[in-house]
C-alpha cells in the first residue's frame, strides 16, 4: 500500500471496479434506508433525532422562504447558523418539482444513500480493501447515530459528507496518478462541503497538501521545479474554490450569519474532544492490534509515557466537561449546551482535574492511534495530516456537539486502522459488525434513548419518536403568522 522506506504512497494501490460487487454493495446499502421509509409511512412521519428540532425551527422554514424568493435568496441574511448551499440547493428542487416535506426529505435520503455508496467505493477500489469489509465499514459509518438518524430529516449533516468523502476521494486519486483534473474536481468537492457546513474547510488543508504528499518517484517530477509548479496550482485552484466562500464571509462580517456569530471563538477543548471521539471507536482495533502484534514498537514505556503526556496536556488546556442548556444559552461568553451519547455517558463517571474520568480513558486512546499513525505514515501521512487539519480547525467552534466531530472522527479511524494486506482483517472485521448491531439497536431504541438524552431547550417538542408533517407544516405556518 506504500513504501516502507519513504512512507510513500504507491501507485499500484487501486481496484478496478467489479460490476457484481458494486450491485451487492448498492442492494446491503439501501436495506436500512427503504426499512427506515417504511415505518416513517413514506417519510410523513418524522424521527426525533439528535438536534432533529433544527428542521422544524430554521432549515424547512428558511428553504420555503427561498422558494418564495426564488431565485432571488437572501444568503446575506437568514435564520440558520450553517453555509447556505443545502438551503439554496432544496429551494430549487422545491421550486422545480415540489415544496412537499416528504419530496425534500426523499431527496436528503438519496444524498445519504449516496454518501454510504461512495464510502464503499473509497475503501474497495481506491484503498484495495476487501469487499466485504468496504462494506462493513459503509455500513458502519451510515448507520451511525449521527448520520442515520438525520437522514430523514432535512438536515444539512450528509450533504457535507458527501462532498467531504468526493473530495477526499478525488486527492486520493491525484496523489497516485497526478491528474489535474482530479485535483481540481477535489477543490470544488471541498469548497462545496464548506459552502454546507463551515467546518470542513480542514478539506482546503488535505487539497493544498496533496502535492506534497505525490510520491517522489512519478516520472513527472523530474527536476526540483516540480513540486513548485504542483504546489502553486494547488493553491490556484484553493483560491479559485475558496472566492464565494470569502464573498459570503465577507458579506456576513463574520464566518456566521449575522444571527449567529456567537457561534464561533476558540475552543481549546474541541481538540480534546475529537481525540476522544477517535479513542472512542480506535480503541478497539487497538486492542486488537496489541494483542496480535504486541504493538511492533520499540521502546513501549517511552511510548505508553508520550501518550499520557500529550492526552494529559490537551485536557489540560481543554477539559472536557458537561453543560446543560442554561438560560444564556447562545448569549457570547455563554457556554454552550454539550450535547451527545458521548458527553451523556461521561456524567456516570467522577470529574477528575476539570474532566471526566471517561475523558480521561478516551483521550488516551486518540493520542496512541495517532501515535500509532505517526510510526506508520499510512497513505503517505495523509491520514495523520486529515486528523491534524480537522482539530486545528474545530478549534474555531464553540458548540462541541458530538454530531460534528461523529463523522470526521469515525471516517479517520477507519483510514488510520484498515490498509491492504492487512493481516487481522478478520479481528477487525468482527469489531465493524459490533458497531454496526450497536448504531442498529440504538436505531430501534430511540424512542426511549431520546425521551431520556434529547435536550429540547423548551417544552415543544414532543417525547415521541414520531411526528406528523401535517402538524410540523401547522407548527411552521403558526410561527409565520407572528
Amino acid at each position: 500500500m506504500k513504501n516502507a522506506s519513504k512512507g510513500q504512497v504507491s501507485n499500484s494501490v487501486a481496484t478496478k471496479p467489479d460490476y457484481r460487487q458494486v450491485a451487492v454493495a448498492m442492494l446491503a446499502l439501501s436495506v436500512p434506508f427503504v426499512t427506515a421509509v417504511i415505518l416513517l409511512h413514506g417519510l410523513r412521519d418524522h424521527i426525533v433525532t439528535f438536534h432533529g428540532g433544527d428542521e422544524e425551527c430554521c432549515i424547512y422554514p428558511t428553504i420555503l422562504r427561498f422558494i418564495e424568493t426564488f431565485p432571488r435568496m437572501e444568503v446575506w441574511d437568514y435564520d440558520g447558523a450553517m453555509t447556505p448551499l443545502f438551503h439554496v440547493l432544496f429551494a430549487t428542487f422545491g421550486k422545480i418539482v415540489s415544496p412537499a416535506l416528504p419530496f425534500l426529505r426523499a431527496v436528503d435520503v438519496i444524498i445519504s444513500y449516496a454518501c454510504g455508496f461512495l464510502l464503499f467505493c473509497l475503501f474497495r477500489f481506491r484503498l484495495a480493501i476487501d469487499f466485504w469489509t468496504s462494506l462493513l465499514i459503509a455500513l458502519t459509518l451510515t448507520l451511525s447515530p449521527y448520520v442515520f438518524g438525520v437522514s430523514f430529516l432535512l438536515m444539512t449533516d450528509n450533504l457535507a459528507n458527501l462532498l467531504a468523502v468526493a473530495a477526499i476521494f478525488c486527492t486520493l486519486i491525484y496523489i497516485r496518478d497526478g491528474r489535474w483534473n482530479l485535483l481540481a474536481f477535489a477543490a470544488l468537492f471541498a469548497s462545496s462541503a464548506v459552502l454546507t457546513r463551515q467546518l470542513y474547510v480542514w478539506l482546503f488543508v488535505l487539497v493544498l497538501a496533496a502535492s506534497f504528499l505525490r510520491d517522489r518517484s512519478d516520472p513527472i517530477f523530474t527536476d526540483r521545479y516540480d513540486l513548485a509548479r504542483s504546489t502553486s496550482g494547488a493553491f490556484a485552484l484553493i483560491a479559485l474554490a475558496c472566492s464565494p466562500l470569502i464573498v459570503l464571509f465577507v458579506s456576513w462580517g463574520g464566518v456566521n450569519p449575522p444571527n449567529y456569530h456567537s457561534y464561533s471563538g476558540l475552543d481549546l477543548s474541541a481538540v480534546s474532544f475529537f481525540t476522544a471521539c477517535l479513542g472512542l471507536y480506535a480503541a478497539p482495533f487497538l486492542a486488537v492490534a496489541w494483542w496480535t502484534e504486541r504493538w511492533s514498537w520499540g521502546g513501549m514505556p517511552g511510548q505508553v509515557s508520550v501518550i499520557f503526556l500529550a492526552a494529559g496536556a490537551m485536557l489540560w488546556a481543554g477539559p472536557l466537561q458537561y453543560h446543560s442548556v442554561g438560560t444564556d444559552y447562545g448569549v457570547v461568553g455563554s457556554d454552550f449546551p454539550t450535547d451527545g451519547y458521548l458527553w451523556q455517558l461521561s456524567r456516570l463517571f467522577p470529574p477528575i482535574g476539570g474532566s471526566s474520568l471517561l475523558f480521561w480513558i478516551l483521550v488516551p486512546c486518540g493520542v496512541a492511534a495517532i501515535v500509532r499513525e505517526w510510526r506508520q505514515k499510512s497513505l503517505g501521512g495523509f491520514t495523520l495530516l486529515a486528523y491534524v487539519s480537522f482539530a486545528l480547525v474545530s478549534m474555531a467552534n464553540t458548540v462541541l456537539y458530538q454530531k460534528y466531530f461523529e463523522f470526521p472522527a469515525l471516517l479517520i479511524c477507519c483510514l488510520m486502522m484498515f490498509h491492504n494486506g492487512d493481516r487481522i482483517l478478520g479481528a477487525k472485521r468482527s469489531i465493524l459488525l459490533a458497531y454496526c448491531l450497536g448504531f442498529a439497536i440504538y436505531a430501534v431504541g430511540a424512542p426511549t434513548i431520546h425521551a431520556r438524552m434529547a435536550m429540547w431547550g423548551s417544552g415543544d417538542h414532543p417525547p415521541s419518536l414520531v411526528g406528523s408533517v401535517d402538524n410540523l407544516n401547522n407548527e411552521i405556518s403558526r410561527r409565520n403568522e407572528k
